[in-house]
């Protein structure tokens, strides 16, 4: 309450009976106190003064406890200065995971280069992190093409929206190069995704195909690949799962809908597994299809 009713008093009375140069005075020593509250709260209120010099985020952004260096990188969201940037960057591999989440938050206030880096580096190494992965996707749509490079499908997926959106169609080239790649294993995953992602933005294929670049020649590649996801789906001797992957992707392409959606409603119509009833069911779920009238209706029994 002490420190509280103190900053109030600062604030209020600045540029009243004293200038924000002689609170600066007062408060900068505060900045090394004991109690990590108080070097907090100075930082605050030289921040609310608008007397934060570079000097003591420097000093904050390394401070021995991880609520300082919390404050510290809000505070550093607005500084420009080069060091403060890089200092913030370095808490990538920070110890505490209040501080990385923060982190994640801040990154995408700097549009340069070494924020977007730091941004890919604490996805790579935090993507098991729910609440940082989002954080630092809400950071994203500066450094898209510094977080596209990362091999994970649900991160890829999740930039595909903004790629789109922001009409960066170099983005979306990096995005989809695992398409073609034979060793891709979540390749079906992307492409559902990529054309989920499309019907949710109201564009069409043809639309992209208009500029000569990465982007238009991937989708001039794309009835083949289609063709072999048919082909991955009709091979019975890969298990149920196997097959669901690519049934996924032709499920969301008019060309192949009907046909995938007819075959899938025969076998969920025949299967005698549990378990492959239920994943026959969740795939047809998954992209709102259903049986439609006429096709086969799997009968329960008593």
């Amino acid at each position: 309450w002490i420190r509280d009713k103190a900053q109030q008093m600062l604030v209020w009375q600045s540029g009243a009976s004293f200038q924000p140069a002689q609170a600066s005075k007062l408060l900068t020593p505060l900045c090394s106190a004991p109690l990590p509250q108080t070097r907090a709260q100075a930082l605050h209120t030289l921040a609310i003064l608008g007397d934060l010099p570079a000097e003591l985020l420097l000093q904050a952004l390394r401070d021995s406890h991880p609520g300082v260096r919390e404050n510290a990188l809000r505070l550093a969201e607005s500084s420009t200065d080069p060091a403060v940037i890089a200092a913030a960057c370095a808490l990538v591999d920070d110890p505490d995971a209040k501080v990385r989440l923060q982190l994640a938050f801040s990154l995408g206030e700097w549009q340069i280069e070494p924020a977007g880096n730091a941004l890919a580096s604490l996805l790579r190494k935090r993507k098991d992190e729910p609440f940082l992965v989002t954080a630092a996707l809400s950071s994203a749509l500066p450094h898209l093409r510094a977080l596209a490079g990362i091999d994970d499908a649900q991160i890829q997926t999740r930039l595909l929206p903004m790629a789109l959106a922001a009409g960066q169609r170099d983005v979306l080239a990096l995005l989809l190069r695992p398409l073609f790649a034979d060793a891709s294993s979540d390749r079906w995953q992307l492409l559902a995704a990529f054309l989920d992602t499309l019907a949710a933005s109201g564009k069409e294929l043809r639309t992209l195909h208009k500029s000569d670049d990465e982007l238009a020649t991937q989708l001039r590649r794309l009835p083949d690949l289609l063709a072999r996801a048919r082909h991955s789906f009709a091979d019975d001797s890969a298990s149920l799962k196997q097959r669901l992957a690519p049934a996924q992707a032709l499920l969301r392409h008019a060309d192949t809908r009907d046909a995938t959606l007819s075959r899938l409603a025969e076998e969920l119509a025949t299967a005698t597994n549990p378990a492959d009833w239920r994943l026959l069911a969740d795939t047809l779920a998954d992209t709102g299809a259903a049986p439609r009238p006429g096709q086969p209706q799997r009968h329960r029994t008593a």
